[in-house]
């Protein structure tokens, strides 16, 4: 079986945020986008856009598809929207964020609802938000866009030091984010389709249509080459990397996807 979730926010509740609304004009556009091309694929899709797309939405998302998905199987955890940064103050170093709905999400909590899943499920996750790196995104914004960095005085909704190694993941992991930890990733006009998409995620669709087009086989890493070239023409500021975590990410690596 396969299956990918979509996290995907235009706007967030001003109540969570001090009065800011987070407004983007790709995020769920993003995640139609690349459900359709995965749909076509083989892969059951669901999405969390908006209001739906809470701490709670996402942890109760995120405990069906674990109890779902089995061994062999392929999970792809889609994520659009603002992400974040925070210190960690006294314990050093710092967190990044996503920032749903209701409030920001620390990547640590993320990555626990993460190792909910079981071993042999070959899970990946496609990060279209600033400081996407490890969940890493931030900093400044050197080319045409509209970069998706959180402002720096929201507060994440959960605080909390990390309590959980990647070693403990037991599943096989491979985190595909937009950019490095210092970077930003943007969302902009995609001419060919006249809409604002992001540009990590429209890479992605990009890739997978043409793939289809050619009727040939994508392996992940063959998607995860043709998104990054045109990523590194198209939004050179913009660096996609591979991050590998759990217990045989290399299993994960090699996920056919359409």
């Amino acid at each position: 079986m396969k299956f990918s979730l979509h996290t995907c926010l235009n706007v967030v509740q001003p109540e969570f945020y001090s009065g800011w609304e987070g407004w983007l004009a790709g995020p769920c556009g993003d995640g139609q986008s690349l459900g359709d091309e995965l749909s076509l694929a083989g892969f059951e899709s669901r999405n969390l856009f908006n209001d739906d797309a809470t701490f709670g939405g996402l942890d109760d998302a995120l405990s069906r598809l674990a109890e779902d998905a089995s061994e062999g199987d392929a999970v792809i955890l889609h994520h659009s929207h603002h992400g974040g940064r925070r210190d960690n103050g006294v314990f050093g170093g710092y967190q990044e964020t996503f920032c749903l709905s209701d409030g920001d999400l620390p990547d640590v909590k993320w990555l626990e609802m993460v190792a909910r899943f079981k071993s042999g499920v070959n899970v990946i996750a496609i990060l279209d938000c600033c400081h996407a790196g490890g969940m890493d995104r931030g900093g400044p914004n050197h080319y045409a866009g509209r970069a998706k960095a959180r402002p720096s005085f929201l507060n994440p909704r959960l605080r909390t030091r990390p309590t959980l190694s990647p070693q403990l993941i037991g599943c096989n992991f491979v985190i595909l984010p937009a950019c490095r930890a210092e970077e930003v990733s943007v969302e902009t006009t995609i001419d060919a389709i006249t809409a604002v998409r992001g540009a990590w995620t429209w890479s992605l669709v990009r890739a997978l249509q043409r793939q289809r087009d050619a009727r040939g086989p994508v392996l992940l890493p063959d998607l995860y080459e043709a998104g990054r070239k045109y990523c590194a023409e198209h939004f050179p500021a913009q660096h996609p990397r591979v991050i590998k975590l759990g217990a045989e990410p290399d299993a994960a690596w090699q996920t056919r996807i359409a």
